[in-house]
């Protein structure tokens, strides 16, 4: 006799150490027909009963619906979905923790059923969650765009609205968000509503400067704006991976003790940073007017343009690993530390699905949407690494649960062929560990099973790691392929 829908939602209760069901989400797939309904209806009961789904076996239970759903194409979950983004008690912060930000705008978009008003309702909601508003919904705009479902002209006019009269003229995250995405889609009409928001301090420039932005817009763009766009095309395959879902393990490395994660304020400070005016006294003491000495702009293009043009090299390694595992690549002096996370993503490579951060000479660099806005704080796309002192060593810090700590050491590059093309992997040695592992020692232990046929987890490592892995290989070959994607 067949499990009833009401038996296979039983069996996704989770609870600690709980494996990921793959046979039940294997089944409900399989029935996907029959089991629409009762997965709205559990969407539904989120609803109306928010507090049986933040503790106990039920709390994984909206999850698996809304990515289940979202395979499934299901238009009818996309208004259950933006009432419970707006539910009174804001309890959906608990219910779906990170991907509410990571990856709701995708998930909106997989269930879009083409009443955009509601989307707008959602943008437009003063009180609304900030995130919710900033992430979860713009992120389902650049995630119809990017499918194809609205037309670029029509987003373009939505979001002119929206800066001209549509949003509450007080400062946030959405009118950040927004001047932003102007300057990543090439909006070049939207500049005067963006410099307008920058004149009336809608937009912190702390966040994004208006400079870049003009200057993003008037090239058509960032080429990347929808690197992290898609519609969900597998549940299992999203999920099967996630932290929670891992064996018990040992969480501390053998072999390193990271030094402590700092805490950093959640609640954003506008820092004003003073300014030299054009014709004030130059700050660096000449004499001479800011506009002919340091602030002479055509002296500083002149400087950094030599800078720029210079290859630098950059070995990464991973701590704590014994062999130890390394990488060296050829990047262009102008790359940023955002250019440089991606670099040693597509090295190592990692999945990249999780949170990162840069530290350096007591500073931390996020990505814009990690940054705390902290005065001690920066962002990692406005760091060059041409401005880094050669030799000078900074840390990669990537996954705050696994904390895969990197080394990462800059020098400069005496001579490079001409027709190499950059990025460029020079070497390496071992195979980086798979995501959500548990750090160097949850790995080891892998390893260790591994090598024991007997041992209970065998079977289930074999399968996460493959067959065929070898925690000896790396191939460079490979690599470059990988950071051909980035040029």
């Amino acid at each position: 006799m067949s499990a009833t829908p009401d038996d296979l939602l039983a069996a996704l209760a989770y609870h600690d150490d709980c494996p990921f069901p793959h046979a039940t989400m294997k089944e409900i797939v399989r029935r996907k027909d029959e089991m629409i309904v009762p997965l709205l209806g559990v969407l539904e009961a989120c609803f109306d009963t928010p507090d049986e789904f933040i503790e106990g076996d039920n709390v994984l239970l909206p999850t698996y619906a809304t990515y289940l759903l979202a395979q499934f194409r299901e238009p009818r979950a996309f208004p259950l979905l933006l009432a419970l983004l707006q539910h009174p008690t804001a309890q959906f912060n608990e219910i779906w923790s990170d991907f509410l930000t990571d990856n709701m705008g995708n998930l909106l978009a997989s269930v879009y059923d083409g009443n955009e008003p509601l989307l707008r309702d959602l943008l437009e909601n003063p009180k609304a969650d900030e995130d919710v508003r900033s992430m979860a919904a713009i992120d389902a705009y650049l995630t119809l765009l990017s499918s194809g479902r609205i037309a670029v002209d029509d987003l373009e006019q939505y979001f002119g609205e929206l800066l001209e009269h549509q949003l509450e003229r007080t400062p946030s995250l959405v009118w950040d968000r927004i001047a932003t995405v102007a300057g990543d889609l090439g909006l070049v009409k939207l500049l005067p509503q963006v410099r307008r928001a920058y004149a009336e301090d809608l937009c912190d420039p702390s966040y994004e400067s208006l400079k870049n932005i003009e200057n993003s817009a008037r090239d058509g763009g960032d080429l990347n704006w929808n690197a992290n766009c898609r519609l969900i095309e597998d549940a299992i395959s999203e999920m099967r991976d996630w932290h929670c879902f891992a064996p018990p393990r040992q969480r501390t490395s053998p072999h390193f003790v990271p030094p402590p994660m700092p805490r950093y304020p959640l609640t954003p400070i506008r820092v004003t940073v003073p300014v030299t005016g054009r014709n004030e006294p130059c700050p660096c003491g000449s004499g001479k007017k800011f506009k002919k000495c340091c602030g002479n702009e055509a002296v500083i293009m002149a400087r950094r343009a030599v800078l720029l043009a210079e290859p630098l090299r950059v070995r990464v390694s991973l701590c704590g690993t014994d062999p130890e595992v390394w990488r060296e690549v050829l990047v262009p002096g102008r790359y940023s530390l955002l250019d440089l996370h991606r670099v040693i993503q597509a090295v190592m490579p990692w999945d990249g699905d999780h949170l990162h951060r840069f530290a350096h000479a007591g500073k931390s660099y996020y990505a814009k949407q990690e940054w705390s806005h902290s005065r001690d704080d920066g962002m990692e796309h406005a760091k060059l690494l041409h401005d880094l002192t050669p030799g000078e060593e900074l840390s990669y810090i990537y996954d705050f649960g696994d904390n895969w700590w990197h080394d990462v050491r800059i020098s400069k590059v005496q001579e490079v062929a001409a027709d190499l093309r950059l990025p460029h992997c020079l070497g390496g040695e071992n195979a980086c560990p798979p995501d959500d592992i548990g750090g160097t020692g949850g790995y080891y232990q892998a390893l260790r099973t591994l090598q024991d046929p007997q041992a209970e987890a065998h079977d289930y490592f074999v399968q996460w790691f493959g067959k065929d892995f070898a925690p000896g290989a790396f191939d460079p070959v490979e690599a470059n392929e990988r950071l051909r994607c980035l040029r």
